[in-house]
């Protein structure tokens, strides 16, 4: 939706969450040297100041990039992925995007292609990652969508994909699945991680088990991450969790998942409900 801005929520317990498992993917798919596309379906801003104005009202990278950055001891991957937080980003105020975490992983041979329609994200976008990456980019004012459906399959034949919707449209939860289904029937080979929430409203508690049939459907392997950090409010709409879908995924991981998700419990749950699950299925 064209109402929705990041800046309110950058660096939350979700982006660590989110970011953390792209970051794995990338590295995993660049120990191959042959190029691939990076697409991310719903870019925002880049990068964001989680001192801003906007960020400071609910204050939500304490409970997520603050808490990581303040822990004194870490698991091997988590301190790999803090160390490479801090290396791209000029100040420890910034948190960056995901366009701009996986502008400083590609290579040069490989591609990014990101969208974003929110007129004042977009050219915040294009500024940003003109400036780290000036080739092979591709910076799209179009539905993220309808980019997916234009970009696979790629020349390269290899792409890793991410959508990541606001889903503060119930449409979301249908557009999603009728997107990974047109994909899959084009592509079927692509690593697709897709971020959602936990909410208490019928669509998003519906829409993991959608993503399980639609990996069943095509015969895929999968891997669904969810990471609850509180129980489900008493009334309302807040979110409590953070769920990632991937398919496709590498097969290393669930074993770094093992290693680091009791540290992540630790540093970003809020009450004593806080848990991660993943179901998967790797071949």
């Amino acid at each position: 939706m064209l109402s929705y801005r990041h800046h309110f929520h950058a660096g939350n317990f979700a982006d660590i969450h989110k970011h953390f498992l792209l970051y794995q993917v990338l590295t995993y798919v660049n120990q191959k040297p042959k190029p691939y596309l990076y697409l991310d379906t719903h870019g925002g801003a880049g990068l964001y100041d989680t001192k801003c104005a906007d960020a400071q009202k609910n204050r939500e990278a304490d409970g997520g990039v603050v808490s990581l950055y303040r822990a004194p001891h870490l698991p091997p991957a988590l301190e790999e992925f803090r160390q490479f937080l801090q290396n791209i980003t000029p100040e420890l105020s910034l948190y960056p995007g995901s366009p701009f975490l996986a502008a400083h992983l590609l290579r040069r041979n490989d591609t990014l292609r990101t969208c974003e329609l929110h007129p004042s994200d977009f050219p915040l976008l294009t500024e940003t990652l003109k400036n780290i990456r000036p080739h092979h980019t591709l910076i799209h004012p179009t539905n993220g969508y309808q980019a997916l459906r234009a970009a696979l399959p790629p020349p390269q034949h290899r792409a890793v994909v991410l959508i990541d919707p606001s889903y503060e449209d119930k449409q979301e939860y249908f557009s999603v699945i009728y997107a990974l289904e047109q994909t899959f029937k084009r592509f079927r080979a692509s690593i697709i991680l897709v971020w959602y929430p936990q909410l208490p409203r019928v669509e998003a508690q519906e829409l993991p088990q959608k993503f399980i049939h639609t990996a069943e459907k095509f015969d895929l392997d999968y891997l669904q991450s969810t990471l609850t950090i509180k129980a489900p409010p008493v009334e309302g709409y807040g979110m409590y969790g953070s769920g990632m879908m991937i398919f496709n995924p590498p097969y290393t991981l669930p074993n770094i998942l093992d290693t680091v998700t009791p540290t992540l419990i630790q540093l970003l749950g809020q009450d004593n409900t806080a848990n991660h699950q993943f179901n998967t299925f790797i071949r």
